[in-house]
C-alpha cells in the first residue's frame, strides 16, 4: 500500500487582489505558488513523498491566521503586490505585526513585496530604486559566505517585476543575494524567516502578461524598453532550484537549504 505522504501545510497570505484581465492571462496566487512548491517537491524531495496543502489568507482585506491556527502551518508565504511595504494601510500594519508576533511560531517566506515587507517590519527601509524597474529576467549573486553556503550558487536567474528594494537590511538579517540594481535580493534571519526579491513562482508568460498591461492597458512603461524586457524572456530561470531553496527552509531552516544542489 502507498503511503499517504507527509501533510505540510503552508499559509499563503496573498497581498493583491488581481484584476480580471489579469487572472484571465496569468491565473493567480493559488496557482503560482503550488505550481512552484509542487514542481519543487517532485524533482528534490520526492523521496519524502511530501502531500503539500495550501491555505489562502487575503491579507488587504484583513484576513490573517487566527493564533490557534499559526502553529498548524509550516510556513506562511507572504506574497506580491502593487503596493509599497512602506506605505501606511492598516491592513499593511497589521501584516507587519502578525509577522512580528509570530515568526517564532512558524516560518516565514517572503516574496518580492513580501521581502520587502519582511525588512519594513523588522527595522529595515525600502525604498525607490534609482534607474526605476526592475523587470523580467535577470541575475543575481550569492553574497559572502553565508550566501554561497545557504544559495549554493554564484549566480542565480529568476523572474523580477518590482519598483522598489530594500535600502536598509534590518538588524538581525544578513544578505544572501545581490546584484548591481538592488543590494539585497535575499535575506535570512536564523530559521524564522527567508524572503526574495525575485519571483520564483512566475513564469515568463505572467511576467510578460504584467509588462503588456504596463506598457498597454495601463501605460506606465516606455515600449521599447518593454519589448526588450520582453525579448528576454525567454532566457533560462532556476525557478524550481529557487523553489526548492525555499521548501528546504520550510522544511528544516537553513540546514535543509544546504542539503539542496
Amino acid at each position: 500500500m502507498a503511503s499517504a505522504g507527509r501533510e505540510i501545510r503552508i499559509a499563503v497570505l496573498v497581498c493583491d487582489g488581481l484584476s480580471d484581465w489579469h487572472k484571465t492571462r496569468m491565473g493567480d496566487q493559488m496557482l503560482w505558488f503550488p505550481r512552484l512548491l509542487n514542481a519543487a517537491s517532485d524533482r528534490h524531495f520526492s523521496h519524502l513523498n511530501l502531500k503539500l496543502m495550501f491555505d489562502r489568507y487575503d491579507t488587504f482585506s484583513g484576513q490573517l491566521p487566527s493564533s490557534d491556527l499559526v502553529s498548524t502551518y509550516a510556513a506562511c508565504v507572504i506574497t506580491g503586490s502593487k503596493a509599497n511595504a512602506f506605505d501606511q494601510d492598516p491592513w499593511i500594519q497589521q501584516l507587519k505585526a502578525f509577522v512580528l508576533d509570530n515568526h517564532e511560531r512558524t516560518r516565514m517566506i517572503g516574496i518580492c513585496f513580501g521581502h520587502q515587507l519582511l525588512a519594513e517590519a523588522f527595522g529595515g527601509k525600502v525604498g525607490r530604486m534609482e534607474g526605476g524597474w526592475e523587470s523580467g529576467w535577470a541575475d543575481v549573486q550569492s553574497v559572502g559566505d553565508l550566501g554561497t553556503e545557504l544559495w549554493g550558487r554564484d549566480h542565480i536567474a529568476m523572474m523580477f517585476s518590482h519598483q522598489d528594494h530594500v535600502e536598509v537590511t534590518p538588524p538581525g538579517f544578513t544578505v544572501l543575494l545581490s546584484n548591481n540594481r538592488a543590494p539585497n535580493h535575499s535575506q535570512v534571519m536564523g530559521d524564522t524567516c527567508l524572503s526574495v526579491q525575485g519571483h520564483p513562482e512566475m513564469i515568463a508568460s505572467d511576467v510578460s502578461a504584467i509588462v503588456e498591461y504596463r506598457t498597454v492597458v495601463s501605460p506606465v512603461f516606455d515600449p521599447v524598453w518593454a519589448a526588450q524586457v520582453q525579448a528576454g524572456l525567454s532566457q533560462p530561470v532556476d525557478d524550481v532550484f529557487v523553489g526548492a531553496k525555499l521548501l528546504a527552509f520550510i522544511l528544516d531552516g537553513r540546514k535543509g537549504m544546504k542539503d539542496v544542489r
